[in-house]
Protein backbone atom coordinates (compact mmCIF):
# COMPACT_ATOMS: atom_id res chain seq x y z
CA UNK A 1 0.00 0.00 0.00
CA UNK A 2 2.79 2.24 0.65
CA UNK A 3 4.82 1.40 -2.64
CA UNK A 4 1.07 2.72 -4.11
CA UNK A 5 0.88 5.70 -2.40
CA UNK A 6 4.56 6.52 -3.39
CA UNK A 7 4.34 6.01 -6.81
CA UNK A 8 0.94 7.84 -7.14
CA UNK A 9 2.47 10.43 -5.06
CA UNK A 10 6.13 10.63 -7.47
CA UNK A 11 3.17 10.39 -11.16
CA UNK A 12 1.62 13.75 -9.75
CA UNK A 13 4.35 15.65 -8.34
CA UNK A 14 5.49 15.00 -12.65
CA UNK A 15 2.32 15.62 -14.05
CA UNK A 16 2.34 18.75 -11.93
CA UNK A 17 5.51 19.92 -13.02
CA UNK A 18 4.89 19.33 -16.58
CA UNK A 19 2.08 21.33 -16.50
CA UNK A 20 3.16 24.14 -14.50
CA UNK A 21 6.31 24.24 -16.98
CA UNK A 22 3.67 24.55 -20.05
CA UNK A 23 2.14 27.19 -18.65
CA UNK A 24 5.00 29.08 -17.62
CA UNK A 25 6.40 28.93 -21.34
CA UNK A 26 2.73 29.84 -23.01
CA UNK A 27 2.76 32.94 -20.16
CA UNK A 28 6.23 34.23 -21.38
CA UNK A 29 5.64 33.63 -25.97
CA UNK A 30 2.32 35.65 -25.19
CA UNK A 31 4.06 38.55 -24.14
CA UNK A 32 6.69 38.64 -26.75
CA UNK A 33 5.08 41.84 -28.25
CA UNK A 34 6.32 43.56 -31.50
CA UNK A 35 6.84 46.95 -30.34
CA UNK A 36 8.74 49.60 -32.25
CA UNK A 37 11.17 51.09 -30.28
CA UNK A 38 11.05 54.51 -29.26
CA UNK A 39 14.39 56.32 -29.35
CA UNK A 40 15.99 58.22 -26.79
CA UNK A 41 16.50 61.48 -28.72
CA UNK A 42 12.41 61.31 -28.77
CA UNK A 43 12.20 61.40 -25.17
CA UNK A 44 12.36 65.23 -23.90
CA UNK A 45 16.14 66.33 -22.76
CA UNK A 46 17.90 63.29 -24.05
CA UNK A 47 19.98 62.46 -26.74
CA UNK A 48 21.07 59.64 -29.13
CA UNK A 49 23.47 58.21 -26.47
CA UNK A 50 23.31 59.33 -22.74
CA UNK A 51 25.35 61.93 -21.80
CA UNK A 52 27.60 59.83 -19.17
CA UNK A 53 28.20 57.16 -21.99
CA UNK A 54 29.38 59.39 -24.93
CA UNK A 55 32.99 59.27 -24.37
CA UNK A 56 32.80 55.22 -24.27
CA UNK A 57 30.98 55.33 -27.94
CA UNK A 58 33.09 57.60 -29.84
CA UNK A 59 34.50 54.42 -31.99
CA UNK A 60 30.96 52.88 -32.09
CA UNK A 61 28.48 55.80 -32.03
CA UNK A 62 24.80 56.04 -31.13
CA UNK A 63 22.28 56.36 -34.30
CA UNK A 64 19.21 58.16 -33.58
CA UNK A 65 16.92 55.22 -35.94
CA UNK A 66 16.40 51.89 -35.25
CA UNK A 67 16.73 51.35 -39.47
CA UNK A 68 20.39 52.29 -39.30
CA UNK A 69 21.23 50.46 -35.88
CA UNK A 70 19.40 47.41 -37.65
CA UNK A 71 22.49 47.80 -40.93
CA UNK A 72 25.10 47.46 -38.44
CA UNK A 73 24.00 46.49 -34.60
CA UNK A 74 27.72 45.58 -34.24
CA UNK A 75 29.61 48.78 -34.78
CA UNK A 76 26.05 50.76 -33.95
CA UNK A 77 24.05 51.15 -30.49
CA UNK A 78 20.74 52.04 -30.25
CA UNK A 79 19.52 53.40 -26.97
CA UNK A 80 15.25 53.12 -26.89
CA UNK A 81 12.58 53.96 -23.82
CA UNK A 82 11.81 50.71 -23.00
CA UNK A 83 8.23 50.84 -20.40
CA UNK A 84 9.10 47.79 -18.52
CA UNK A 85 13.12 48.82 -17.39
CA UNK A 86 11.56 51.77 -16.85
CA UNK A 87 9.51 50.59 -14.58
CA UNK A 88 11.57 47.89 -13.17
CA UNK A 89 14.22 50.99 -12.26
CA UNK A 90 11.47 53.24 -10.38
CA UNK A 91 10.70 50.05 -8.61
CA UNK A 92 14.45 49.42 -7.88
CA UNK A 93 14.33 53.15 -6.75
CA UNK A 94 11.30 53.13 -4.41
CA UNK A 95 13.04 49.60 -3.03
CA UNK A 96 16.79 51.43 -2.26
CA UNK A 97 14.52 54.37 -1.04
CA UNK A 98 12.39 52.51 1.32
CA UNK A 99 15.80 50.44 2.47
CA UNK A 100 17.77 53.83 3.41
CA UNK A 101 14.81 54.80 5.23
CA UNK A 102 14.51 51.75 7.46
CA UNK A 103 18.14 51.59 8.19
CA UNK A 104 18.09 55.50 8.87
CA UNK A 105 15.30 55.41 10.96
CA UNK A 106 14.89 54.29 14.83
CA UNK A 107 11.96 52.43 15.09
CA UNK A 108 8.74 53.92 17.06
CA UNK A 109 9.28 52.53 20.62
CA UNK A 110 7.35 54.97 22.71
CA UNK A 111 4.00 55.74 20.63
CA UNK A 112 1.20 56.93 23.18
CA UNK A 113 -0.76 53.76 20.84
CA UNK A 114 1.45 51.41 21.08
CA UNK A 115 1.46 51.53 25.08
CA UNK A 116 -1.83 51.45 24.93
CA UNK A 117 -2.31 48.63 22.84
CA UNK A 118 -0.09 46.32 25.23
CA UNK A 119 -1.87 48.16 28.42
CA UNK A 120 -5.16 46.59 27.17
CA UNK A 121 -3.80 43.19 26.00
CA UNK A 122 -1.58 42.44 29.21
CA UNK A 123 -5.08 43.50 31.05
CA UNK A 124 -7.32 40.73 28.95
CA UNK A 125 -3.80 37.98 29.08
CA UNK A 126 -4.12 39.11 33.29
CA UNK A 127 -7.81 38.41 33.36
CA UNK A 128 -7.84 34.97 31.83
CA UNK A 129 -4.99 34.11 34.05
CA UNK A 130 -6.51 34.84 36.82
CA UNK A 131 -9.67 32.63 35.26
CA UNK A 132 -7.24 29.57 34.97
CA UNK A 133 -6.17 29.63 38.35
CA UNK A 134 -9.21 30.22 39.61
CA UNK A 135 -10.83 26.93 37.57
CA UNK A 136 -7.85 25.26 38.16
CA UNK A 137 -7.80 25.81 42.04
CA UNK A 138 -11.52 25.01 42.27
CA UNK A 139 -11.15 21.60 40.42
CA UNK A 140 -8.11 20.84 42.77
CA UNK A 141 -10.28 21.43 45.44
CA UNK A 142 -13.08 19.09 44.28
CA UNK A 143 -10.74 16.90 43.29
CA UNK A 144 -9.15 16.31 46.73
CA UNK A 145 -12.88 16.13 48.73
CA UNK A 146 -13.89 13.31 45.97
CA UNK A 147 -10.97 11.27 45.80
CA UNK A 148 -8.27 11.67 48.83
CA UNK A 149 -5.47 9.78 47.73
CA UNK A 150 -5.53 11.85 45.15
CA UNK A 151 -1.95 13.04 44.99
CA UNK A 152 -1.34 16.62 43.40
CA UNK A 153 1.84 18.68 43.67
CA UNK A 154 0.79 22.73 43.97
CA UNK A 155 4.22 24.40 43.89
CA UNK A 156 4.75 23.78 40.43
CA UNK A 157 1.82 24.89 39.51
CA UNK A 158 2.42 28.26 40.99
CA UNK A 159 5.97 28.61 39.90
CA UNK A 160 4.77 28.22 36.39
CA UNK A 161 1.89 30.97 37.04
CA UNK A 162 4.24 33.23 38.56
CA UNK A 163 6.47 32.81 35.98
CA UNK A 164 3.64 33.35 33.44
CA UNK A 165 2.71 36.53 35.51
CA UNK A 166 6.04 38.07 35.25
CA UNK A 167 6.40 37.48 31.54
CA UNK A 168 3.02 38.94 30.77
CA UNK A 169 4.44 42.10 33.44
CA UNK A 170 7.30 42.10 31.11
CA UNK A 171 6.81 41.00 27.59
CA UNK A 172 7.11 45.01 26.75
CA UNK A 173 10.49 45.79 27.92
CA UNK A 174 11.44 42.18 26.52
CA UNK A 175 10.14 43.16 22.87
CA UNK A 176 11.73 46.42 23.01
CA UNK A 177 15.32 45.12 24.09
CA UNK A 178 15.10 42.57 21.54
CA UNK A 179 13.74 45.00 18.82
CA UNK A 180 16.70 47.42 19.81
CA UNK A 181 19.62 45.00 20.31
CA UNK A 182 18.47 43.63 16.12
CA UNK A 183 19.05 47.71 15.22
CA UNK A 184 21.97 47.81 16.55
CA UNK A 185 23.11 44.58 14.92
CA UNK A 186 22.31 45.71 11.57
CA UNK A 187 23.96 49.36 12.28
CA UNK A 188 27.88 49.68 10.87
CA UNK A 189 30.39 49.45 13.26
CA UNK A 190 31.09 53.64 12.99
CA UNK A 191 26.99 54.30 13.72
CA UNK A 192 27.37 51.31 16.52
CA UNK A 193 29.73 53.46 19.02
CA UNK A 194 26.90 56.50 19.03
CA UNK A 195 24.00 54.44 19.65
CA UNK A 196 22.44 53.54 22.99
CA UNK A 197 19.74 51.45 24.38
CA UNK A 198 17.09 53.21 25.76
CA UNK A 199 14.40 51.14 27.99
Amino acid sequence: MKKILLISFFVGWLFLLSTTNAKTIQAAESYRIQITPVPCSMAPGLGDCPTDLSDIYKLEPCVSSFETFSKDPVNQHFWAVDPVVTAQGRADERARQFIYWAFNRNSIDEHPVLKKAWGLSSGMVFVLIILVVAVGGISVIVGQRSNFDFKIQVWPMIIRILALLLYVAFSATIVLLLIQLSEISILPVSVRKKTTLTL
